[in-house]
């Protein structure tokens, strides 16, 4: 598991930041690419707390995939031109998919920071089809996780 962690991180250092993609349509492919690994990587994670006589609780896992580690090339894709839309509209789905699970680790405040005012200025936008995006893909669900500063966000799915 200790190699498995490494080398991921290494493929992901090569990728170096995916946001610098020229084309529009490449750029929109790599990140609903990117919502297909998380989604894997999820269920990996989903599957760690599973007992293989379904009698008794597992120990936590030591290694636990690295859900959020996109965060920077989603925060980032959030700023980028309209011309990159539909990377953008990506981003948003899966920045909701992220929040709207359970947390192993509490984010810190840095990245809550971040998240909410991505939301804020997605939520407030004039594009209806980011606003449409955020309604769609962040359930209520997210607003019963209790995350710190949550409520901040309510006025702005409320109008």
């Amino acid at each position: 598991p200790d190699s498995a962690a490494v080398l991921w991180r290494r493929i992901l250092g090569i990728l170096g930041d995916v946001n610098n993609i020229q084309s529009p349509k490449i750029h929109a492919k790599v990140f609903g690419y990117l919502y297909e690994l998380w989604y894997k990587l999820a269920k990996i994670r989903d599957n760690l707390a599973i007992s293989l006589d379904n009698q008794s609780s597992p120990s936590p896992p030591v290694l636990i995939p690295p859900l959020r580690m996109f965060a920077s090339w989603l925060f980032k894709a959030t700023m980028l031109p309209n011309e990159y839309k539909e990377g953008k509209l990506q981003a948003y789905r899966l920045m909701c998919a992220m929040m709207t699970r359970r947390q192993d680790v509490l984010p810190n405040s840095d990245f809550l920071v971040h998240f909410y005012l991505v939301m804020h200025l997605g939520l407030t936008s004039e594009d209806q089809d980011i606003l449409n995006t955020i309604i769609r893909h962040c359930p209520p669900r997210f607003f019963s996780l209790g995350l710190p500063g949550f409520s901040m966000l309510v006025g702005d799915f409320i109008t």
